[in-house]
């Protein structure tokens, strides 16, 4: 059997964030912009384009609001604390192979290296593989180079270098597995990379970009190639709290940071939701929405896999911990129900879960959230 592939690309959700525009170039109050309702951050402050009169300049802008310590919710304090214990291991991590093309951006590079290894410095505690974890990257221009060096290294199968050439001219990344081994590919025009930044211009989303992914590595060889049986939250929403737990550690990120800003990011896909006034019943049948497995990005326009997957287990964190989160994912070996593995590793059936913590959670968090200075939402 064809190994099954995961497709994230390059472009949505995440470069969707912040690809700069000629509206968003330079906004000052006054001066004139070229569409109604583009914002641009320039330093403290937020500058929307209006129309004043018959001309369409930009207001006179609005100073986010900032997070002090007293505001980071408790679940974020022990979700650190907790992870602070780990890695517990004196183990030498799992091993990454790196293959960058002949025209691979330098600096994108060493930030793979680096985001890759601390990556697996926090997972060295659970299941190694004694095979390194090959993780190719190159340059649009380097397309035919990295088929080559799947051929090279036994892990070329015609229907992925047919996928990879079909999606790759817009930037792609590609987790495949098919084994425990699995590969991360990643083909991006050079230009694009910019692109992969946070509305307020900073790197953040670039490094959980990686890491992100790499977990996806993890959550393969620990499911034993099965990861996409965790359902959609549990594969994306796992990656995105890993992701930016490891570049919080290791990347000089601030998690609360990142996290506020992941969780705005539906209005992008639904506009007329607002999750800070969902009650029980509403987020519980949203919930259901975002369990099937294999992950289905079509059931959930609004990527609550990813933003909301990042509530749902820091709760698991703080309620159960790191390392009964890992035992979950383990049990995916044995059962292609995620809902099994979960009920035989916390000890509760999920949907009772949703009801009495997970939502209870969801709904307090949501009313306690602070939009980033780019959210163009209500309120």
């Amino acid at each position: 059997m064809k190994a099954r592939v995961i497709c994230l690309a390059l472009l949505a959700p995440i470069m969707a964030l912040s690809i700069p525009t000629p509206a968003t170039a330079a906004a000052k109050a006054g001066a004139k912009c070229t569409k109604v309702g583009v914002t641009s951050v320039v330093g403290a402050k937020t500058f929307t384009c209006i129309k004043s009169g018959k001309k369409l300049v930009w207001n006179k802008g609005v100073v986010a609001k900032k997070a002090t310590p007293n505001q980071i919710p408790k679940g974020v304090t022990a979700v650190l604390q907790s992870i602070g214990q780990f890695p517990k291991s004196k183990d030498a991590s799992q091993k990454v192979s790196f293959n960058f093309g002949p025209n691979a951006d330098k600096d994108f590079s060493n930030l793979v290296v680096k985001a890759a290894n601390a990556t697996m410095d926090l997972f060295v505690d659970f299941y190694q593989d004694p095979r390194p974890f090959p993780i190719f990257y190159g340059a649009l221009s380097d397309l035919d180079w990295v088929v080559q060096e799947w051929t090279k290294n036994g892990l070329h199968e015609p229907y992925r270098e047919d996928d990879v050439r079909k999606r790759s001219p817009n930037g792609v990344i590609v987790n495949y597995w098919g084994s425990p081994q699995g590969h991360l590919t990643i083909i991006s025009p050079t230009e694009r990379l910019a692109g992969i930044r946070s509305p307020s211009g900073d790197l953040s989303w670039q490094k959980v970009y990686v890491t992100h992914h790499v977990v996806h590595g993890i959550q393969s060889r620990i499911t034993g190639a099965k990861f996409e049986q965790l359902g959609c939250w549990g594969t994306e929403g796992g990656a995105e709290f890993y992701g930016a737990l490891v570049a919080s550690r290791a990347l000089d990120i601030n998690y609360f940071e990142y996290r506020n800003s992941v969780l705005g990011k539906w209005i992008d896909s639904k506009p007329k939701v607002d999750l800070r006034k969902f009650n029980e019943s509403q987020w519980f049948e949203t919930l259901k929405s975002l369990a099937p497995a294999p992950c289905n990005d079509s059931l959930d326009p609004g990527n609550l896999h990813y933003n909301t997957g990042i509530l749902l287990y820091e709760r698991l964190m703080g309620e159960f911990g790191h390392q009964k989160i890992m035992e979950w994912w383990y049990g995916i070996r044995n059962t292609s129900d995620w809902k099994v593995s979960f009920q035989q590793t916390f000890g509760v059936d999920v949907d009772s879960w949703y009801r009495n913590s997970a939502i209870p959670y969801l709904i307090g968090e949501y009313q306690s959230w602070i939009p980033p200075s780019w959210w163009r939402g209500v309120g």
